[in-house]
């Protein structure tokens, strides 16, 4: 019987396969807008609020738009942080798992000899402006044939002083299709774009899924150990303006029993990926962060976001409120007022937030790590085979060898690197413990990295 999604979209069957798994379907609505502005080859400025989804809109006609094994880069997407960077790469693999399309992921502070030889293969990339215009003047990344570049948050990547490098990247793609992405507009998107560009803008201002508090307070640090104590939180994001005031905090609620960590630009990369990993996995279920988190990062079961400092503007507000309620959950955004707070935010608040108090009667535990039901997304693995560049392996050997005993549409991506090779196949897939590749036995392994 035909869906929706295979008569009026018309997706390849294995990216199909890959949404399903990952219970992307049915699309959302800004999923369903993006999609044929996309295909169409249309310059696009796309504006939705966080947690919409925003992300997937552009990643699902990308993939649907590259050819499988093809050994050529066509997409480039830059993100204004390392995190988002590689979220985002995160997203794009599980999405190509069945596609066999290539990705890699490009940023600072990562070993540069890695990513130099995971871009030869790749086909989709993700990456920082400033380190993927270093390769590319360093002549180790050919973009000459990227027919789409992707700029997420990309008024983050201006007020990220970014924008020079952005630019230099625009001079050198003059032809590409270009496709900015935000929740919130900023003046100088419209250097990024071309003159003539069509606008997407969906849902607009405060997400209706997230309910906005405010409490006046003299004494925030009292506050907050009574709204930890007594809010049914799950596992929430505190926001300060300043990393020692983070990390200080953060050490008082480990005393406390809290499991809770800070998060600031202070910290290196590994820390902070570290860090956030053990937050989604629900180790840490207090984030006490400044706003180095509070773009684009899409960690589930947020339920709070508490501004113990108030941003700067209401888009930066709606940013941090935003690390709640994705996917079409719903969360809670309270902010601490101070009194005297005459501030253009604290206004916005008291104009069209709700005033409350903590619910004394509710007891709240956060001394234990949060449970997570599991969401296994796509039902992959990852084989490692002791054969790469070095033994002349290119990936239609290696494709070519596996579909003796798999099916090919079984056979995901394929990433060869210098001395091996990782192939992602189903969970259930029962291999040999060796395979003949290019007339040698070749053994087989786990991948540890899945």
């Amino acid at each position: 019987m035909e869906t929706w999604y295979d008569s009026v979209m018309e997706l390849k069957r294995e990216l199909t396969q890959a949404l399903e798994e990952m219970h992307y379907l049915p699309l959302l609505p800004i999923q369903e807008e993006a999609y044929p502005l996309i295909m169409s080859g249309k310059h696009l400025f796309l504006q939705a609020k966080t947690g919409s989804g925003k992300t997937a809109a552009y990643l699902i006609p990308l993939l649907q738009k590259t050819e499988p094994m093809q050994n050529t880069l066509t997409a480039v997407i830059i993100a204004p942080s390392r995190e988002l960077a590689l979220q985002i790469r995160r997203e794009a693999e599980q999405l190509a798992s069945w596609c066999h399309i290539r990705t890699a992921c490009v940023i600072g502070g990562e070993d540069e000899r890695k990513q130099i030889n995971a871009l030869k293969n790749a086909q989709i990339i993700t990456a920082t402006a400033g380190r993927l215009l270093d390769l590319f003047q360093k002549g180790y990344v050919d973009i000459s044939h990227v027919s789409t570049l992707v700029m997420d948050e990309a008024d983050q990547i201006i007020l990220n002083a970014q924008a020079k490098e952005m630019e230099e990247l625009l001079t050198q793609l003059p032809q590409c299709q270009k496709i900015c992405v935000s929740a919130t507009w900023h003046s100088r998107i419209k250097e990024f774009m071309p003159k003539r560009y069509e606008k997407l803008i969906a849902d607009e201002g405060w997400n209706e899924n997230i309910a906005s508090c405010y409490i006046e307070t003299e004494d925030r640090r009292k506050t907050l150990d009574e709204l930890l104590a007594h809010l049914p939180v799950t596992s929430a994001i505190v926001f300060l303006k300043h990393r020692t005031e983070a990390a200080q905090i953060a050490r008082e609620l480990k005393q406390q029993g809290i499991l809770c960590a800070p998060f600031s630009a202070f910290y290196d990369e590994h820390t902070r990926r570290n860090t956030l990993e053990r937050f989604r996995k629900g180790e840490i279920r207090i984030l006490i962060a400044t706003d180095a988190a509070a773009r684009g990062l899409d960690i589930p079961d947020v339920s709070h976001v508490i501004h113990y400092d108030l941003p700067e503007d209401t888009a930066s507000l709606i940013h941090r409120a935003g690390r709640s309620a994705h996917q079409q959950n719903t969360g809670t955004s309270i902010s601490l007022l101070k009194p005297d707070d005459t501030s253009h935010t604290a206004a916005w608040l008291r104009t069209n937030g709700t005033a409350m108090e903590p619910d004394l009667s509710i007891q709240n535990d956060l001394s234990s790590p949060l449970i997570k039901e599991s969401k296994q997304k796509a039902h992959v693995r990852r084989i490692l085979i002791r054969a790469g560049k070095k033994d002349k392996i290119r990936p239609g050997d290696i494709a070519g060898a596996l579909s003796a005993i798999l099916p090919f549409e079984a056979i995901g991506t394929i990433e060869v690197q210098d001395r091996y090779t990782l192939v992602t196949i189903p969970d259930d897939a029962v291999l040999p413990e060796r395979i003949d590749i290019k007339g040698k036995s070749r053994k087989i392994e786990e991948s540890r990295a899945q």
